[in-house]
Parts: structure tokens; C-alpha cells; sequence
């Protein structure tokens, strides 16, 4: 196996729970009624 797949597979599951985090954040805000300061 190469090396560049775990990195690869690390990255994706990275980026993955960073998604995750994010569409938390938003759901967050608007339950809330804050407006996002990223929009």
C-alpha cells in the first residue's frame, strides 16, 4: 500500500468532519437567529 493513500484517506476524513462541523455551525446560527458573519 502507498503512503500517499493513508495520507489521502486522512485528508478526506479531515475534510469530512470539518464539513460536518460547518453545517453545525449554520444550523447553530439559525436556530439562534444570529446572522452568520461568514455569509
Amino acid at each position: 500500500m502507498e503512503p500517499e493513500y493513508g495520507i489521502n484517506k486522512i485528508q478526506n476524513k479531515i475534510n469530512l468532519l470539518i464539513d460536518v462541523a460547518l453545517d453545525e455551525l449554520s444550523v447553530n446560527y439559525e436556530s439562534l437567529n444570529i446572522v452568520s458573519p461568514l455569509n
